[in-house]
């Protein structure tokens, strides 16, 4: 990856608000053309922009970067002859979240005709504050920035900027420019009236206390949803709030007039599948109005309902006065129903669209089937994968948008699978290699989502592991690139992790947050964790690999040996152990599904192996899709997709029983795929994500299976 120099343009912002949050901004250039000449406009921005050209959408980004770089895009402009003029559009959170990092708001950028620089940002660039949309609103999430709220009866108002002087390492953007089609929102489902409803919760999400001083002392009251540390405004200095306005409605269908939507009235619109995008609606006020539009991923009983939200605001507010308008969201969201909510006033809608933010490698892989279920579930993958692909792999398209390890390990297979190459996934393990010093968490520590924020202090020391396993298998699709550049990173975790070594050898009492999977097993996670270990003694095995060190696999080797003897049973493998005046006391009720799976995955137990004859019964035949649903053998806690159910796939892969894979594959992922398109983070609660970038590895196993199954019949 390439450092950028601009020559003379310089980091502005609005004066005095690089450290205000949600404040947006508006920056003009305006420029005549000439014939057979190439204009070009280089930018960077924190925290996202928007680019239009002549009032056409140009490109949004930029793409995600550690704390001490910012990424650079270009776009060649398609000018027209004459005046053109040049509008960027950046919001500027400086908050902290799991999508992007908080630091100062600000923008740069320099235009050029051919190679000769015709403008530049400094303190004489025209720039506005954009009022219309509203500052102080509630946070979409704890993992995202802000709502949208707007007032577009509130005009820009022309600002000065100042120059700003940030340590900031500019680079090219490393990963492809997203696709940007757009996707009429067309199909009128239903069409209604608002009615109030009794509030099972009069609560609204993500105000908490907050890092930054002003926000210290915030106390938590009943209508008042605390989590961990996050940036926000305190409830009594929001101006508009969508959710507020949103709870305690319900819809009631009824025949009414679906050319115009009246106050307390509605129309419901569905896409054909679950998608991401950018929200563009032209509509005509024909009175002062206010506007709701609500989405989500599914129907709850028919209808969209804040109970199935969990944890994110799905809409965005508008009051539009009288006249006609096109607007279009700043922030991308994730959906398949879409709903358009008259608070007051009375509005004609005359086009809704989706224009979509996905990547545009994704029809590399492809298999060769008539199975109409395993076709569908394959399709839906490829969905999955091209919404959950961006500038990182990233978990969920609209709660979160999170750079997560572990759930990437297999979002990296997909990606060298449906688009042929692994820029997401370098660009990813980049991002994390390159930047030092996360704040907040341990300096040895591995984040376990980024670039993000975590003052909280939270760091999952099991993402970690799983980190040395994503590069080895990196290393392997890319023959390029050189383990030497990750080297001291991984080297210093791997001694940070072995500080938590007992006298025996195994990690016992890990720091920061233990987690296996949404499961009962990670009830056990704490003083002698035997998953952990397990997935420690894999990671050694990495480390070995990669850096030439066999004093690691030898280190390996022995607590592997220590797992088969303490937590092996005679028939599965036990969970956790308490480690007391040098004795190990394992608790022989407590084992979980994953905890098989990840002694058959890390190699401590060989299925092969007649002492493990119990536990591959146990895994072939009786864990399966339905296990819980039938409450089968519920003396082992059951798994769930994201960790026991993707590994449990995976090893039946490896295994050669690609006949009951594609069986399971279909009874797991085919509701899903039917339902919304996409494929999910849980499989037995809607309550989650809906489009899950890890599940896209399905689409890989599917087409192993195949490949595997028509090479035995040959």
């Amino acid at each position: 990856m390439k450092k950028v120099e601009f020559k003379k343009a310089k980091l502005v912002w609005i004066q005095g608000e690089c450290r205000s949050m949600n404040v947006t901004a508006e920056f003009l250039f305006e420029f005549d053309t000439k014939t057979e000449k190439q204009y070009k406009i280089c930018l960077a921005a924190s925290t996202l922009y928007a680019c239009e050209l002549n009032e056409v959408f140009i490109g949004y980004g930029p793409a995600r970067s550690g704390h001490t770089e910012a990424k650079v895009d270009s776009y060649v402009l398609p000018v027209k002859a004459g005046k053109n003029i040049l509008k960027v559009t950046v919001a500027g959170y400086h908050c902290n979240s799991y999508y992007t990092i908080r630091r100062e708001s600000f923008f740069i950028a320099e235009l050029y005709e051919d190679e000769q620089l015709l403008s530049c940002t400094d303190k004489n660039i025209k720039c506005f504050r954009v009022k219309s949309r509203i500052q102080k609103v509630p946070r979409f999430s704890f993992q995202r920035a802000f709502t949208e709220c707007y007032d577009l009866a509130l005009a820009l108002e022309k600002v000065e900027v100042e120059e700003l002087h940030l340590d900031l390492l500019f680079m090219e953007r490393d990963v492809p420019y997203p696709e940007y089609q757009c996707v009429p929102i067309s199909q009128l489902i239903e069409s209604g009236i608002m009615i109030s409803q009794k509030q099972e919760e009069n609560r609204w999400f993500f105000f908490v206390e907050s890092v930054n001083e002003r926000a210290k002392g915030v106390k938590v009251t009943e209508d008042y949803l605390a989590a961990t540390v996050v940036d926000g405004f305190y409830p009594e200095e929001l101006k508009m709030n969508a959710y507020q306005d949103f709870q305690g409605m319900d819809f009631m269908a009824h025949e009414g007039n679906k050319e115009e939507i009246a106050a307390k009235e509605y129309a419901l619109y569905r896409l054909p599948h679950n998608n991401t995008g950018f929200i563009e609606s032209t509509l005509e006020a024909i009175e002062d109005s206010e506007v709701l539009l609500v989405f989500d991923e599914l129907l709850v009983d028919g209808k969209i309902s804040v109970k199935r939200w969990g944890g994110q605001i799905n809409a965005v507010k508008y009051h539009f006065p009288r006249g006609s308008h096109r607007v279009r969201t700043m922030e991308c969201y994730g959906f398949q129903y879409l709903a358009v909510i008259v608070l007051n006033g009375k509005v004609k809608v005359d086009q809704l669209t989706l224009r979509e933010y996905v990547y545009p490698y994704c029809q590399e892989g492809n298999i060769e089937t008539s199975d109409e279920k395993l076709i569908v579930i394959f399709e839906a993958a490829r969905e999955t994968f091209r919404q959950c692909t961006i500038d990182a792999l990233i978990d969920c398209p609209q709660r979160e948008r999170g750079s997560w390890l572990f759930d990437s390990y297999w979002a990296a297979q997909s990606e060298k699978f449906f688009s042929g190459h692994t820029y997401v996934q370098k660009a990813m393990y980049e991002n994390i290699n390159r930047t030092s010093k996360v704040p907040a968490i341990p300096e040895e520590a591995i984040p376990m989502c980024y670039p993000a924020d975590h003052y909280d202090g939270i760091f999952i020391p099991q993402f970690g592991l799983w980190y040395m396993s994503q590069l080895e298998q990196y290393f392997k699709m890319d023959p390029d690139a050189d383990p030497e550049d990750f080297r001291k990173r991984c080297l210093n975790f791997m001694a940070y992790m072995a500080r938590y070594e007992n006298s025996l050898g195994l990690l016992e009492a890990v720091p920061g947050w233990s987690f296996i999977e949404w499961s009962k097993a990670n009830d056990w996670v704490g003083h002698i964790n035997f998953p952990t270990n397990m997935i420690y003694a894999r990671s050694l095995d990495a480390c070995a690999g990669m850096f030439g060190m066999p004093q690691m696999q030898e280190k390996a080797k022995k607590i592997r040996e220590l797992i088969r003897q303490y937590s092996f049973d005679g028939k599965i493998f036990l969970d956790h152990a308490m480690f007391i005046n040098e004795t190990v006391r394992v608790f022989p009720d407590d084992a979980s599904e994953i905890c098989q799976y990840y002694a058959v995955y890390t190699g401590v137990a060989d299925l092969k192996e007649p002492k493990y004859g119990y536990l591959k019964d146990l895994i072939l035949n009786i864990f399966s899709a339905d296990r819980k649903e039938k409450q089968i053998f519920p003396e082992i806690a059951y798994s769930n997709m994201l960790g026991g159910t993707i590994l449990r796939m995976e090893i039946l892969l490896k295994m050669g029983f690609y006949e009951k894979l594609l069986d399971e594959i279909r009874d797991y992922c085919y509701p899903m795929a039917v339902a919304t398109g996409t494929l999910w983070e849980h499989n037995d609660d809607i309550s989650g994500s809906l489009n899950h970038g890890f599940t896209s590895f399905v689409g890989v196993l599917i087409a192993e299976c195949l490949k595997k199954l028509k090479t035995e019949v040959k």
